[in-house]
């Protein structure tokens, strides 16, 4: 008889009553309460779990946002959905947060490699045109370790590559 009524206050999204009432049918003390002093119980519980819902949505609206890392960008094949959701996830970081996406791939490949002409275009305007590039060249650091280690500390192995970095556009 009274899990419709839960229920239904769980429909009416009054969850902290419904949590509260649920709660109040395992107490064998309850019966000594009068019914105002039950129904304020039960209000009292909705109004916290309310508050407590507003401050949590404020404390993850307040949080600044993390830098994320994309990490081998286009070492293989994108399904169509990781597409999509490449661009939802980009899409929400857009001006609010860094995005490091490192590849082996150049950026001008990326087009072709998305192989999708409007989400590579939507992907590459967030990406692209308000970002920091760094365009590196050489030998790999994990081949220049391995020598290292290999040969001693130095092991007469000089560094070969180049680094050049380009800022955004002034708009």
């Amino acid at each position: 008889m009274i899990e419709p009524i839960i229920q239904l206050l769980r429909t009416l999204k009054l969850h902290g009553m419904a949590e509260a009432l649920a709660r109040q049918l395992t107490d064998p003390d309850i019966g000594a309460l009068r019914f105002e002093e039950r129904l304020s119980l039960l209000l009292e519980h909705e109004s916290a779990e309310r508050d407590n819902y507003r401050i949590a949505n404020r404390l993850r609206v307040a949080t600044l946002p993390q830098p994320a890392t994309l990490e081998d960008f286009a070492l293989g094949p994108l399904a169509d959905q990781s597409k999509r959701d490449l661009l939802e996830i980009l899409d929400d970081r857009y001006e609010k947060s860094a995005t490091i996406i490192t590849s082996q791939l150049e950026v001008k490949q990326w087009h072709a490699y998305l192989d999708d002409p409007t989400l590579a275009d939507a992907i590459l305007d967030r990406v692209v045109h308000n970002a920091y590039q760094l365009d590196l060249s050489g030998e790999s650091i994990r081949k220049l370790k391995s020598l290292r280690a290999k040969n001693g500390k130095n092991g007469g192995v000089q560094p070969k590559g180049s680094a050049s970095i380009a800022a955004p556009a002034a708009l």
